[in-house]
C-alpha cells in the first residue's frame, strides 16, 4: 500500500480538479464531460482520468496513451481498457489482450464498464447547494445526461449475453450499493458515499450456458426463397491480409448455439475481491494457465473508482488506490480508450497518427537511413561553418611581385593628375624594364587628363 502522505496529495490533486471543474461555467454548472477522457479534455471533464493518471504516476509507473493495440505494447506492464461506450471490447480485442497476458510475466489488465457517469452524480449532488434561478437549468442538464445514457445503452445491448470475462445482465434494476462484503470492503463503510449501478458485469460461470439469448432461443425463421442473412461482421477472414483492423462488438456476437457452447468450453477463474452485501460482484480477477498464463484480468463494474468527479470521494479513492496496488510492481501502464466503434489492431508497430508525417523517419525502419544521415549531415554543417571549419593559411602577398608596383604607380599617376608624366614614364617602363618598343598610344603627349 501507498503511504498516508502520497495518498494525502492525490486527495489534493482531486479536490483541486474538481473545484476546477466546478467552476468552468458562471452558475457553477460544470461543461459538457468527455466521458473517459485521457489526454485533451482528461482535466477538465468530470469523467476524465487525469486524477487516475496521476495516481499511477505516483506509484512510479510511466502512463502512455496508445491508439490501438499493437507490437509497441510489448514493454507495457498494466493496460488500463477504457470503455468510453457502452460495448465491451469485440472478441478479436479481447483475444489480442489474451495472448498480451499470455506472452508475458505478471501483466495485468484493467477493464472497466461505462455504467456510471460521474457529471450526473455531480449534478444530482449539488443541485439543492446552486442558487434558486440555476436550479431548473441543473435539472434540465441533468435529465438530458439521463437521456443520452439511456438511449446510448440500448444502442448497445438490450437483453443478456456473454462477453467472454463477463455475463453482461442487464435485467436487474439500478441500485446504490452502501454496503459492501469481499476481500476489499474494509473501511468502505465509513461514510455516506453509495457506489450507483444498473447493468452487471457477473463473473462467467458455467451455469450461465442455459441463459439463451433471444437471437439463439428463438432464430429468426427463413421463408423460402428468400437472401441468407450476411455474417456477423467481425474479425473475419477479411480482416486477414490488412495491417491494421478494427474489432468491434454486437449484442449477437454469438450467432448460434454451437458459437454459445463453445465460449463456455473453457471459462476463466473467478474471484471476487469486492461484491454489495446482496451478493453484487463490483471487482472480481480473472485467471486461467493456459489462456492467460502469469497475467490476470481484473474486471470493475463502472468507472466510479476512475473519473475525475468520483475520485473526490475517499470511498473511491480508497478503491482506485486497491487497483492500482492489486497492479503493482508496474514501471509502464497504458491507457487505451475505445468507442463504440471497436478497437484497432495493427499487426505491425504501432504507427498512429502522430506517427504519420515526419515522425516516421525516427521509427524502424526508416529511421536505420535517416539516423546517421542527419548526423552526416550535421558534420558536413559543422564543417563547413567559416568560425568552426578547419583552419586555411591565406595566401601571403610577396614585395617582389612586379605587378604590385605597376598597379601602386598607375594608381599614384591618376591621383596625381599628369597626364603627359605617366605617359612618359610607361614608355621608360617598356623600354628599360621589358625591352620592348612601347604601344602607339603612349608615343604621344597630351595636357588633357581623362
Amino acid at each position: 500500500m501507498t503511504s498516508g502522505y502520497k495518498l494525502a496529495e492525490r486527495w489534493l490533486g482531486a479536490l483541486l480538479l474538481a473545484g476546477a471543474c466546478m467552476g468552468l461555467s458562471g452558475c457553477g454548472i460544470p461543461d459538457e464531460s468527455q466521458y473517459g477522457a485521457l489526454e485533451d479534455n482528461a482535466r477538465s471533464s468530470l469523467n476524465g482520468l487525469a486524477v487516475h493518471k496521476k495516481m499511477w504516476e505516483q506509484a512510479g509507473a510511466k502512463c502512455l496513451f496508445p491508439k490501438r493495440l499493437s507490437a509497441r505494447l510489448e514493454n507495457v506492464d498494466v493496460i488500463v481498457l477504457v470503455s468510453q461506450g457502452y460495448d465491451p471490447p469485440g472478441s478479436g480485442a479481447r483475444q489480442w489482450l489474451e495472448d498480451w497476458l499470455a506472452s508475458g510475466s505478471g501483466r495485468t489488465l484493467v477493464y472497466f464498464g461505462r455504467d456510471f457517469n460521474a457529471e450526473l452524480q455531480y449534478l444530482q449532488e449539488n443541485i439543492s447547494f446552486a442558487p434558486l434561478n440555476d436550479q431548473p437549468l441543473i435539472r434540465l442538464r441533468s435529465a438530458k445526461v439521463k437521456a443520452s445514457e439511456i438511449q446510448a445503452r440500448l444502442e448497445s445491448y438490450t437483453e443478456n449475453t456473454f462477453c467472454d470475462w463477463f455475463y453482461l445482465d442487464t435485467t436487474q434494476p439500478a441500485v446504490e450499493i452502501a454496503s459492501f462484503d469481499g476481500e476489499w470492503a474494509d473501511g468502505l463503510e465509513t461514510n455516506d458515499a453509495t457506489w450507483p449501478v444498473r447493468t452487471r458485469l457477473m463473473p462467467p460461470k458455467s451455469s450461465y450456458k442455459k441463459n439463451l439469448p433471444s437471437w439463439i432461443a428463438n432464430p429468426p425463421q427463413t421463408t423460402p426463397g428468400a437472401l441468407p442473412v450476411a455474417p456477423f461482421p467481425g474479425a473475419d477472414d477479411e480482416d486477414e491480409d490488412k495491417v491494421v483492423f478494427r474489432s468491434d462488438w454486437s449484442s449477437d456476437e454469438l450467432k448460434d448455439q454451437e458459437d454459445w457452447n463453445e465460449a463456455f468450453r473453457n471459462v476463466l477463474e473467478s474471484r471476487v475481491l469486492l461484491k454489495s452485501s446482496a451478493e453484487d460482484p463490483l471487482i472480481y480477477e480473472l485467471t486461467d494457465d493456459i489462456r492467460l498464463g502469469e497475467g490476470k484480468i481484473i474486471v470493475v463494474a463502472n468507472g466510479a473508482p476512475f473519473l475525475n468527479g468520483s475520485l473526490v470521494n475517499p470511498m473511491f479513492a480508497t478503491i482506485g488506490e486497491r487497483i492500482i496496488d492489486e497492479c503493482l510492481p508496474a514501471s509502464r501502464v497504458a491507457l487505451v480508450g475505445y468507442d463504440n466503434s471497436g478497437l484497432q489492431i495493427s499487426r505491425t508497430q504501432d504507427v498512429d497518427s502522430r506517427g504519420v508525417g515526419i515522425e516516421m523517419l525516427i521509427a524502424w525502419p526508416l529511421s536505420a537511413i535517416t539516423i546517421p544521415a542527419c548526423l552526416m549531415g550535421l558534420v558536413v554543417c559543422i564543417y563547413l561553418l567559416p568560425i568552426l571549419g578547419r583552419p586555411r593559411n591565406l595566401r601571403d602577398k610577396s614585395v617582389s611581385d612586379f605587378g604590385l608596383h605597376v598597379e601602386a604607380m598607375g594608381q599614384l599617376l591618376r591621383d596625381a593628375g599628369d597626364h603627359t608624366y605617366a605617359k612618359r614614364t610607361i614608355r621608360e617602363y617598356y623600354r628599360q624594364v621589358r625591352n620592348e618598343p612601347p604601344p602607339n598610344w603612349a608615343m604621344t603627349d597630351d595636357n588633357q587628363f581623362k
